[in-house]
């Protein structure tokens, strides 16, 4: 089976098994969801009669929110959720074993686990705004949409790859549960999940801008917001890139000694 093949096998599969258990996934949408409506009232209160507020206007507030819901399932990734029972059950012996690596393999596997609830979410949102009524900002420069592709992607592959070193804990420590908390209301935090970074104070939007967690999500809406300079915007994808780098260099060390130790003490 070619690579191609073998790719489009993973991500059908995948697919099927949404397909089997929609109504665990619907669930889980509605949630999501659930929780994401509660910032846009929370912060709407503090706009009181203002129109605007840190250069977000209300609809460009509920477009950010909407955006996050989305980006949730676009750029976002739970490979260490997977991981680490696939690890603690004995499960990845298995995978050691398939002729495709297990970093390949959870990475098309994931790519199909979000397309179903993308399609659901596309078909909301168009609802919601067309026929709802609900105030939603639209992008105005020919080159947004393409660059906000494009961020999203490097986004996504951000994040695998650091939740992929997450997920390689479990090889090392029997707990890493705790971690994952960690990991989680760390990433939630710096990615805007609370709320736009711009809201916050300018110490935290500075540090915020050296790490990694707001290019995998906050920087790719605040691009499909306009709400960047050019200069920041091509500030922005240059540290996402290396950043990018960064997290393939250090991923592919430590899944390579977190392969050697499970062999090692498998032996």
């Amino acid at each position: 089976m070619s690579s191609r093949s073998l790719n489009w096998s993973l991500l059908k599969t995948s697919v099927k098994i949404d397909m089997h258990y929609r109504f665990r996934v619907l669930i889980w949408m509605a949630m999501s969801a659930i929780w994401v409506m509660v910032y846009p009232v929370v912060w709407l209160a503090v706009y009181g009669d203002r129109t605007e507020l840190s250069g977000f206007s209300r609809s460009d507030l509920l477009t950010y929110f909407i955006g996050i819901l989305v980006m949730e399932y676009l750029a976002q990734s739970y490979v260490d959720e997977d991981m680490h029972e696939e690890i603690r059950e004995g499960k990845i012996s298995a995978l050691l074993l398939k002729p495709v690596h297990f970093v390949r393999y959870f990475f098309f596997v994931h790519i199909g686990y979000k397309l179903l609830p993308l399609g659901v979410y596309a078909v909301l949102i168009t609802l919601g705004v067309s026929v709802l009524d609900i105030p939603f900002s639209l992008p105005t420069q020919w080159y947004t949409l393409p660059v906000f592709a494009c961020t999203v992607v490097i986004g996504h592959l951000i994040a695998y790859n650091l939740k992929m070193i997450l997920a390689c804990a479990a090889f090392w420590i029997e707990e890493a549960e705790p971690l994952r908390v960690l990991y989680w209301i760390v990433c939630n935090l710096f990615m805007g999940w609370m709320g736009p970074l711009v809201f916050f104070p300018l110490w935290f939007q500075q540090l915020s801008t050296h790490l990694p967690w707001q290019y995998t999500a906050y920087f790719p809406i605040m691009i499909f917001l306009e709400n960047v300079t050019v200069g920041a915007m091509t500030y922005g994808i240059a540290v996402s890139v290396v950043w990018l780098g960064i997290a393939v260099a250090v991923r592919h060390v430590v899944v390579r000694y977190s392969i050697r130790r499970y062999n090692a003490v498998g032996s």
